[in-house]
Formats: C-alpha cells, sequence, structure tokens
C-alpha cells in the first residue's frame, strides 16, 4: 500500500494507516522511519496524525470560505472617483477612511483599491524632492566644509564677539578670534587667517556653512568670497539645526571651557580660549568620532589610531588571560 501524493484523506482512512504502521513495526520489528518510507508516507504527516488521533481529532479541518461582500454600488463607485480626483495625492487607505469619516462612502479599503485601480486613480509614487531639499553629502576630507558662527561672551564691563571656525569633516577648531565688534571686517580677516593657515586647498574649497547674520550679507563678505575662490553657503533661515555642529560647539565651549573667572577679563578670556582650543583639538575625545581627537581625522590617520587601540586591547587580553591561568594553575 502506497501513499499517493496530495490526496485528501478520511479519519478513517487515517486511522487504518496508523494501525498498519504500528502492525508492522510490532511483527517485523522494523523502525517506523523504514515503514513510513515503504509506504511513501512522510514523518512529518505521520507524527501529525498520531498527534491528532490522540486529540480524538482526525478528520481534516474544513474551512468554510467567507461569503463575499456585495460590490459597492454605482453610486458609491462615482462618489469614490469623484473623491479621488480630489484629492489626487492621497492614498487609497487615507481616502478610505476619510471618505468614512465625512459620510461620502462607507467601503473597505480594498474594496477603494479595486474601484480606483480599475479606472486608473490610484496615486502614484511621489517624484524625489528636488535637490535642493536633500540634505548634504557628509564631507569625505579635511577641509573640505568649514561652518562659521558669532558666540557671544560677556566680559566686563562690555560683550566681546567669538567667531569660530570649524572643520565638518574633523571636528577641529580650525581657527577663532575674540573681537571687539562683530561686523564683516572681523569675520572676514578671521577667515582670511585661517585661510592663510592651509598648506593647499582644492577648488571652491573651503565651503562655508553659515547664518543669515548681517556679516555675512554685505558687499565686504560677497567681495571677499569672490577674490577668495571659497563656495559661500547660507543655512536655511531661523534654522540654527543647518549649522548645529558649530552650535554644538558654542555648547562645549560653555560647559567645558570657560568658567566664570575666565571671563572677568579680556586677557583672561583670551588665555582661557588658547588653553581651551589647544585640548579640544588634540587631547579631548570627541563622541562623533569614535572617541578619537579632532587632530586624528583633521591630519593623521584615524583608522590606524583606531586599529592601534583594537592592538592594545588585544594585548592586554592576552596579558590578563596569562595572569589568571598563572594565579589558578589551568
Amino acid at each position: 500500500m502506497a501513499i499517493k501524493p496530495h490526496r485528501r484523506y478520511s479519519a478513517e482512512e487515517k486511522a487504518q494507516l496508523l494501525e498498519i504502521v504500528q502492525q508492522a513495526q510490532e511483527r517485523t520489528g522494523q523502525p517506523v522511519e523504514e515503514i513510513l518510507t515503504q509506504l511513501d508516507l512522510p514523518s512529518a504527516t505521520y507524527y501529525r496524525w498520531k498527534s491528532r488521533a490522540r486529540e480524538g481529532c482526525l478528520a481534516d479541518r474544513v474551512v468554510v470560505p467567507r461569503r463575499r461582500a456585495p460590490l459597492p454600488t454605482p453610486e458609491e463607485v462615482v462618489a469614490v472617483c469623484a473623491f479621488a480626483r480630489a484629492h489626487p495625492r492621497m492614498g487609497y487607505k487615507r481616502l478610505t477612511w476619510q471618505m468614512v469619516d465625512q459620510d461620502v462612502v462607507y467601503l473597505r479599503p480594498y474594496q477603494v483599491y479595486h474601484i480606483l485601480q480599475e479606472y486608473d486613480l490610484l496615486c502614484q509614487r511621489q517624484p524625489p524632492p528636488p535637490e535642493s531639499l536633500k540634505r548634504p553629502r557628509e564631507p569625505d576630507h579635511p577641509d573640505e566644509v568649514w561652518h562659521i558662527d558669532l558666540m557671544y561672551l560677556y566680559i566686563p564691563p562690555r560683550w566681546y564677539y567669538l567667531v569660530d571656525i570649524l572643520d565638518s569633516y574633523s571636528r577641529f577648531l580650525v581657527h577663532w578670534r575674540l573681537n571687539l565688534t562683530m561686523h564683516a571686517e572681523t569675520v572676514t580677516l578671521t577667515v582670511q587667517e585661517a585661510l592663510e593657515q592651509l598648506p593647499e586647498r582644492r577648488s571652491g574649497e573651503p565651503k562655508l556653512v553659515h547664518d543669515w547674520g548681517s556679516q555675512f550679507l554685505s558687499a565686504e563678505w560677497r567681495a571677499f568670497v569672490t577674490g577668495a575662490g571659497v563656495t559661500d553657503i547660507k543655512t536655511r533661515v531661523a534654522h540654527p539645526e543647518s549649522n548645529g555642529r558649530l552650535e554644538r560647539l558654542h555648547r562645549t565651549h560653555r560647559e567645558e571651557g570657560f568658567s566664570e573667572e575666565d571671563l572677568s577679563a579680556y586677557h583672561k578670556a583670551l588665555d582661557a580660549m588658547a588653553h581651551w582650543s589647544d585640548y579640544y583639538n588634540y587631547e579631548r575625545p570627541h563622541s562623533a568620532l569614535k572617541y578619537l581627537c579632532p587632530i586624528d581625522y583633521y591630519r593623521d590617520d584615524p583608522e590606524a589610531r583606531l586599529a592601534e587601540r583594537q592592538r592594545k586591547l588585544a594585548q592586554a587580553l592576552e596579558s590578563r588571560r596569562a595572569y589568571w591561568e598563572g594565579v589558578y594553575g589551568c
């Protein structure tokens, strides 16, 4: 007797087959798997039937198909089409529930989908946004993008203006200047000093990212950008997040860089800023740089520094293992 594949067996036939397998095993002593192979009965099917026999439910479960819902009426189809044409950018699920909420028609999403598909009214995927709305790619080398911003510092008896220039790729504080005014000439002078420090630079670089401050809208700034051969990039209006890396640096200045004593006099503030900028660039691990220092990305090889870390950790692990093996003698 062999099992025919894809055939549905009644509960009596299943019980008979289970009994045949059991009798064959008792009489011949063969393993169950060999008997099942001779009968072409899959072992998974056999054990499933056996489990269901213990539960007393060998009969197949009959699934009664649900009655198909009545088709939408012509009036409902017309209403759906009209609503879809009035909202061409809305997906069919949103259309469905909005029509229910607005008492237009009361249909299920799949019914609305079929109507829209039949009349070619399905919302098409929107084209990608223009390049101007996309987030710019991350810089991949030093001095490609610089962020510029001013920070107000009150040093008695007046306000001073700290101009920072931050390299976007490495978070290196390229240059800073504590100015008496916030006029355009002080900002252009600070950027010019930073550019003079570069050994070489690519055409159109660095790209200077800044807000819409009056310094960056002046004729002097525009003339400087043209003469220096750099690229001028303005952030979105009233959107400090566009210059967020430098905004975060300014927060770090306040939290870690300056004390009240440092801001008690102009010369003390200069000394504190010089000490702090050296520490920030050369000694302080940066969370955005895998806890390397900005100088490691700005003028060093970060991959080599990370590999060196892993080598030290591996050596320490071997030393630690040798220590404990010596302690326990194993």
